[in-house]
């Protein structure tokens, strides 16, 4: 293999690829960088010491209906379609199931060497989940799953009541999904937090298509472009081996780490285990960033620095995905009027109640209009003798602990 990709920088081609297509950039940047991982498996790694870094990572895609997250996620997992050895498992599926699966995928034979040049196997999956919140009913015991499997244990077992010890050889696993702002504060609630599966996840959240196309059409260039990725993601599916930080990325990385700079979001407790492992999201990332570009398993400054760009630009809506997660009785409702309220500057009354009376009961809709008030949120105006709300300042902006406390009043 040549020391670069053919076709360049793979996702600055991917997004030249797709800018036709409905869905939002961040959407095929993230579903892109999955199918790199997908590619990569297990067969790489990052020494760190007393353990290694596996280029594995949990996102979800999180939406309104008709964003287009499973455009996004199809499109990109389709370049692995002639990729050799991609196990991709889809959705409503179990635990166990996915068990089974982890023990079909076992590596045939070695495909990769370890520094004691001993022979590596590996048993590695990617689980596509285009709704997540159906993904976790199949199997209320999912997030425990997930979460133990994310570092990628050597060894691990599972263990079946009555029919003895399934052993996992090499378990690498890999996520990409898609939720509803809805479906994802009711999924991943205040014990998915505290349980620490939120802070493996990566979100991606987007409010509306990028833009509307009717019809689609591929131009001669973007078959050419087409043609590329899917020769260049092969050449990507073949390395393996352990992944290294250059000089300037080492000493680069060493500062950032331990001279971290102020961000209040840190202090938020439904943030606080995703920034504890911030360093491990944006390893994994770099790696793949590394994958894209060249077949030399060297991060370079520019690859790290590329990596924390895209992660932070995600974390910039944390709030909007975790905003009901965890709070109050009342904080979903209390985060889906905010947003509406934010998305229209200024609603009457009874426009906010049209948008939202399917969810909210008339009784509660009074008390949150007070309560968001009280925390100079939103205002209240009357115009002739109509009464109209006007959004304020985001809904991060606002300490949900100290709003006053009233649910027990509130109807169900």
């Amino acid at each position: 293999m040549s020391d670069s990709r053919r076709a360049g920088f793979w996702l600055d081609t991917y997004l030249q690829y797709t800018q036709q297509s409905e869905a939002p950039t961040n959407y095929h940047m993230w579903s892109a960088i999955s199918v790199i991982a997908s590619c990569l498996q297990r067969k790489v790694w990052l020494n760190w010491g007393f353990f290694n870094i596996f280029p594995n990572l949990y996102i979800v895609l999180v939406g309104p209906p008709g964003t287009r997250k499973n455009t996004a996620i199809g499109i990109a997992t389709s370049m692995a379609d002639k990729v050799k050895n991609i196990h991709y498992i889809a959705d409503s599926t179990t635990g166990a199931s996915i068990v089974e699966e982890l023990k079909l995928s076992l590596s045939s034979e070695a495909t990769s060497i370890n520094k004691h040049a001993e022979p590596i196997r590996h048993s590695s999956v990617t689980i596509v989940a285009e709704e997540l919140s159906v993904f976790f009913i199949m199997d209320k015991d999912m997030m425990k799953w997930l979460t133990d499997w994310f570092d990628c244990k050597d060894k691990w077992e599972y263990k079946t009541k009555g029919r003895g010890t399934y052993p996992i050889e090499g378990e690498w696993v890999n996520l990409i999904g898609g939720a509803t702002p809805t479906s994802f504060a009711s999924t991943v609630s205040a014990t998915a937090i505290g349980e620490g599966f939120a802070s493996r996840l990566i979100t991606v959240v987007e409010d509306a298509p990028r833009k509307l196309n009717a019809r689609p059409k591929l131009t001669p260039e973007e078959v050419i472009l087409y043609n590329n990725l899917t020769f260049d993601i092969q050449q990507i599916a073949a390395l393996q081996g352990e992944f290294t930080l250059s000089i300037e990325a080492d000493k680069w990385f060493t500062h950032w780490y331990e001279h971290p700079t102020p961000n209040p979001m840190k202090d938020d407790e439904r943030f606080m285990g995703y920034f504890s492992r911030k360093h491990i999201h944006l390893l994994k990332t770099s790696m793949v960033i590394s994958a894209s570009i060249s077949n030399n398993k060297i991060i370079t400054l520019d690859h790290i620095q590329y990596a924390l760009d895209i992660l932070e630009n995600t974390e910039t809506r944390l709030s909007d995905a975790f905003g009901a997660a965890g709070r109050s009785v009342l904080a979903t409702d209390i985060d889906d009027i905010m947003k509406l309220l934010k998305m229209h500057k200024r609603l009457a009354k009874e426009q906010v109640f049209g948008q939202i009376w399917r969810n909210v009961n008339p009784i509660n809709l009074e008390h949150i209009f007070t309560v968001l008030k009280e925390a100079k949120a939103i205002k209240e105006e009357v115009i002739d003798a109509k009464v109209y709300y006007v959004w304020l300042k985001n809904l991060e902006d606002i300490n949900m602990e100290d709003l006053p406390k009233k649910e027990e009043k509130c109807q169900t």
